[in-house]
């Protein structure tokens, strides 16, 4: 397969469609897509969104919520029996 690099394409379209023609028996996958949701809403049936992505924190911008959660606590790891 291919590795497709989203911001080289000019639109979501235009990259979506390259997925679109992936060879039978290869897998293409495409990297730093800005929008991944534009170009799954292009064909939601034939492309694949990895939930990974819908996943990701980026540490470098992290702050914790200064509210209060009511009915859990999100706290950091203390012990090993933690991970």
């Amino acid at each position: 397969g291919r590795l497709l690099i989203g911001h080289t394409f000019p639109d979501p379209a235009s990259l979506a469609q390259e997925l679109l023609n992936e060879q039978p028996g290869e897998r293409d996958i495409a990297l730093y897509v800005a929008a991944p949701q534009q170009i799954l809403g292009i064909d939601p049936q034939q492309l694949f969104l990895d939930p990974s992505d819908t996943l990701r924190l980026w540490f470098s911008d992290y702050r914790p919520a200064t509210r209060v959660f009511r009915g859990f606590r999100i706290r950091r790891v203390q012990t090993d029996a933690d991970w």
